[in-house]
């Protein structure tokens, strides 16, 4: 997810870019997992659960993770992460995959 970028901030934008390439590189490890994984492009988004839509809107941080799993307490963490580090988060937030983490 993240706030509006400003195309002529080079240091937002090479946020992005590595936030996307991570994306990339841990999105089949995590579908295998039966984890969902979503890219927010605005300055808020929604999470239905049943009927009720719960809207998250972060103050100032342009890049960041949120993770939600049922009974579970949301864990959001802010700034890129790297593919390891994504991949460290969903085990410490999902569990461990049970053949490992694939890489």
């Amino acid at each position: 997810m993240r706030h509006a970028i400003d195309a002529h901030d080079p240091d937002t934008n090479e946020a992005l870019s590595d936030f996307q390439e991570y994306a990339h590189r841990v999105r089949e490890s995590l579908r295998t997992r039966g984890i969902e994984f979503h890219e927010v492009y605005g300055n808020r988004f929604g999470i239905t659960h049943g009927k009720t839509v719960v809207i998250f809107a972060p103050d100032k941080v342009q890049v960041g993770y949120y993770l939600i799993a049922p009974n579970k307490k949301p864990r959001i963490e802010y700034g890129v992460n790297t593919d390891d580090g994504l991949l460290q988060m969903a085990d410490e937030y999902f569990g461990p995959s049970k053949t490992g983490s694939p890489r």
